[in-house]
């Protein structure tokens, strides 16, 4: 193997590796006196062997990607920047952040699919990356603190600190797992789709020891799941599996074997153990009543309807990428805000948002594209994987209908990024 393609392995192995620790330099930026996240000025160092392995698959022998793929990717992009222009976000800098993401996020995707990286490579290394994040999740929890550290992007985090994420009781204030994410519900996310992941590898992979091991794992990522008592990873994760165990079982009577009933046993039955002990805690995530739970849903059924009066003033070709805000601190006249403002926790209405109708038709275009083009393909997949894309869709799915993050923060781009490599490049 010549030695830019040995690198070129190695870089691309380190981008899975470091793309979900948030260390970065960034300019920080405020809107009503609250910090901004999505107006930070921010240089991942993630970004670095990202661009390594994209600058050293530029130079390998690489296939050809189909005529029509490149045509309507091509067109998205144009579309979508199009709107951008259009409409004259101000101030730019979120709007510019947010493209420079998606197409070092979009480039290094086309990187993998020329170079043709094996889709159980990619997720058996996109396992390996949450690891560290699940054990610092249950440490997190077990000591209900977050130690924080600028050299992992983990920000300091105290229960009794107001704005901290918490699970509140009679008995006092439960510190919800981050892992080395910006969000416990970010974390969940991470999660719910690293679970999912790691039973369709449990699966595939060969060998007792390696089966082992993923279980194992799987235990671990359950685990981080619940700790992070986000009821939207809670959610995509149980219908996920579900999805999963229901497709697997329906397929053949060869697929109902001890392997498969334990990878599904597992999550299950840590999380019930643990719901079990921790059932004050449970309970009160899911009590409507309760003063944090209140909140938590005047504040998202506030921004759905932050958003909605933003995309009406801004139909057609939207506000610009992740300047939603702004317009809405204008639209409204806001001086001064009780608490940050946050966008409306539903990447689709996001989309239409931040793109306006021409901007979403584009988007839904796209990914019409990519559907027709998986029927067309769909009997000559392998049967796991058949079982897999269903799942890993309901799962981002019910994410992206819950929160917004999947579409605005630099993490939530990155965990998209991989639900559409490990969907796109099936066989």
């Amino acid at each position: 193997m010549e030695w830019n393609r040995k690198i070129f392995e190695i870089a691309w192995r380190l981008s899975i590796l470091a793309l979900p620790w948030q260390t970065r330099f960034f300019w920080d930026a405020q809107i009503v006196g609250w910090p901004w996240e999505q107006g930070r000025v921010s240089i991942y160092l993630s970004w670095i062997p990202m661009l390594v392995a994209i600058l050293f698959g530029f130079f390998q022998a690489k296939k050809d990607l189909p005529l029509k793929f490149r045509q309507n990717l091509f067109w998205l992009i144009a579309a979508l920047a199009a709107c951008s222009v259009l409409a004259l976000p101000s101030p730019n800098a979120a709007a510019v952040q947010w493209w420079v993401q998606i197409m070092l996020l979009i480039v290094f995707f086309i990187t993998l699919l020329r170079l043709e990286v094996s889709i159980k490579k990619f997720a058996f290394w996109f396992a390996i990356s949450l690891i560290p994040h699940a054990l610092l999740a249950v440490w997190q929890y077990v000591s209900q603190s977050v130690v924080g550290s600028s050299w992992l992007g983990m920000s300091s985090q105290n229960p009794a600190t107001p704005g901290v994420s918490v699970v509140q009781t009679a008995t006092g204030r439960f510190l919800r797992a981050y892992g080395g994410f910006p969000h416990p519900n970010i974390l969940g996310g991470w999660m719910a789709v690293g679970l999912l992941t790691i039973v369709f590898l449990s699966l595939t992979r060969v060998g007792e020891r390696s089966q082992a091991y993923a279980w194992g794992i799987e235990g671990l990522f359950t685990l981080a799941l619940f700790f992070s008592f986000s009821r939207s990873a809670w959610m995509a994760a149980a219908i996920g599996i579900l999805v999963f165990g229901a497709l697997s079982f329906m397929r053949n009577r060869e697929s109902r074997n001890k392997n498969l009933i334990l990878s599904l046993f597992i999550p299950i039955a840590i999380f019930s153990v643990f719901a079990f002990i921790n059932r004050d805690l449970v309970l009160t995530r899911a009590d409507q009543a309760s003063r944090l739970e209140q909140k938590s849903i005047v504040t998202r059924v506030q921004g759905l309807k932050d958003g909605l009066d933003v995309f009406k003033s801004k139909w057609l070709f939207g506000t610009g990428p992740n300047t939603e805000l702004p317009v809405l601190v204008r639209l409204e006249n806001i001086q001064t805000s009780s608490a940050p403002l946050e966008p409306p926790h539903m990447v689709w209405l996001m989309i239409l948002v931040n793109f306006g109708i021409a901007g979403t038709i584009a988007i839904l275009g796209f990914f019409i594209f990519l559907f027709l083009k998986l029927i067309k393909r769909w009997q000559s997949l392998d049967p796991t994987n058949r079982v897999l894309i269903p799942t890993l869709t309901v799962c981002y799915l019910i994410l992206g209908s819950l929160d917004h993050y999947p579409w605005s923060f630099w993490s939530g781009q990155v965990l998209t990024l991989y639900v559409i490599i490990l969907l796109y490049e099936v066989e």
